[in-house]
């Protein structure tokens, strides 16, 4: 499956997300976008996003950036799920574009559960 993962910025994703995720078993079972991975090759997100299986967004920080890629995700009719930590409380639109949005203690955790 190949999967677009979205997320903020304005936090150290890399450590949090990236690398966690690049130690999982899904990494070699599923194909990864990392939009921020390499900060000097940008992507064309809007066309990437649309060739997926399933965009997962990170959702406990708000970003403008990945509200507009959730909302290719949705013009393009790829599954969207929505992940935020325990203590967040995200914004109501996400309702829009998903009903798939679950609160997580672990990222990884939750999405080795979700994509056995």
């Amino acid at each position: 499956m190949k999967i677009y993962l979205s997320h903020a910025s304005g936090f150290d994703y890399k450590a949090i997300l990236y690398k966690p995720l690049q130690s999982s078993f899904l990494w070699n079972s599923h194909t990864f976008i990392l939009p921020h991975e390499k900060t000097y090759d940008p992507i064309n997100s809007k066309h990437v996003i649309e060739s997926c299986n399933l965009f997962i967004a990170e959702i406990s920080r708000p970003s403008t950036g990945s509200g507009i890629e959730m909302g290719w995700a949705h013009a393009a009719d790829v599954r969207i799920l929505a992940l935020h930590e325990k203590d967040c409380a995200p914004s109501s639109s996400i309702k829009i574009v998903t009903d798939e949005i679950y609160p997580y203690d672990d990222f990884i955790g939750m999405l080795e559960n979700m994509l056995k």
